[in-house]
């Protein structure tokens, strides 16, 4: 099978990686999922071994991460080696045909990272691996698909795999997902990763996400007691909050739980890999009254903890 599109069937890890894995369950228990298929780890390792690139891939694997001052130029060398190696006919049709399905009338995709060693529950990977957002054509797709490949060999995944004992004998699937238009975008951990057990937190910005996950902006933040009800008057919380504790009840891990808020609300979910840390409670600073029980505030730099959400609409805008 070399792409599929998703039903909750139960796709497995070795097949739709971690995160196309999750998206299965999220579907399969009838969570908000935009239209969304994968290109799965047969099609990664049929490129592969199309040609010279497995041989070159297994020497990276032999000598390691590169020194830090190489980084740039390994990136760019593995880079240009996908981009260049040639793609099975049949692997590149059955992209074409399920990016065609995925997009429907017409709307644009998000191309995503789904590595066979990604949001595990002791290692999330989290900012590792490379999305597009904005794609229309099908040269794009293409080369979005080839780019996310590569980036399973970049310098940051592979000192991540080495520092958990992962094997560099990974492969790469890619989430192809309909890209939606969202008023809001951001995150919901089931418990505060940075505050008290009882706590949930939902950070969130206006439009895509990509400002939040990249770190270029800072989100606000609603911060708010597991067990309180939140205000009617807050439509979004009153929705999001009851399904993210559902779907920390059905996968039975603490959850971020990730999204933008429209009127067709999305979903997707990863499991929190480690507690969260005791802090100071946060001090309430937001102009407008926060919903009760709750603390509503800015925190600056806290997109950078966020690179751990997976959003459907998160990654580079652009496919380069």
């Amino acid at each position: 099978m070399i792409a599929t599109r998703l039903d909750g069937s139960g796709v497995p890890v070795s097949v739709a990686g971690g995160k196309g894995s999750a998206l299965d369950r999220l579907i399969g228990v009838d969570a908000p999922v935009p239209a969304t298929g994968v290109v799965t780890t047969e099609a990664y390792r049929a490129f592969v071994s199309a040609s010279d690139l497995g041989e070159r891939l297994a020497a990276l694997a032999a000598d390691g991460t590169p020194s830090p001052d190489r980084f740039d130029d390994h990136a760019a060398d593995v880079d240009r080696a996908f981009l260049e190696a040639p793609m099975p006919t049949d692997v590149e049709q059955a992209i074409i045909d399920l990016a065609a399905e995925i997009r429907g009338d017409g709307a644009r995709l998000a191309v995503r990272s789904s590595a066979t060693a990604e949001d595990q529950d002791t290692a999330s990977f989290a900012g590792q691996y490379r999305s597009f957002l904005e794609l229309v054509s099908d040269d794009e797709v293409l080369r979005a698909v080839r780019l996310v490949w590569s980036s399973l060999w970049h310098a940051a995944p592979m000192a991540y795999r080495e520092h958990r004992g992962i094997s560099h004998d990974a492969a790469m699937a890619v989430v192809v997902m309909r890209l939606i238009e969202p008023k809001t975008a951001g995150v919901l951990f089931t418990i505060d990763p940075g505050g008290e057990p009882d706590h949930l937190r939902i950070e969130f910005v206006h439009g895509l996400a990509e400002g939040l996950v990249s770190g270029t902006e800072t989100p606000e933040a609603v911060v708010m007691e597991r067990t309180a009800a939140p205000p009617l008057s807050d439509a979004p919380l009153a929705e999001l909050v009851p399904l993210a504790l559902s779907i920390e009840q059905s996968f039975g891990l603490l959850r971020t739980s990730n999204g933008p808020t429209t009127a067709r609300r999305s979903t997707w979910s990863r499991p929190v890999p480690s507690p969260p840390r005791q802090t100071a409670p946060q001090t309430t600073t937001a102009s407008t009254p926060p919903p009760a029980n709750s603390t509503h505030t800015p925190r600056p730099g806290s997109a950078r903890c966020c690179q751990a959400s997976s959003l459907p609409c998160c990654g580079r805008s652009t496919v380069p």
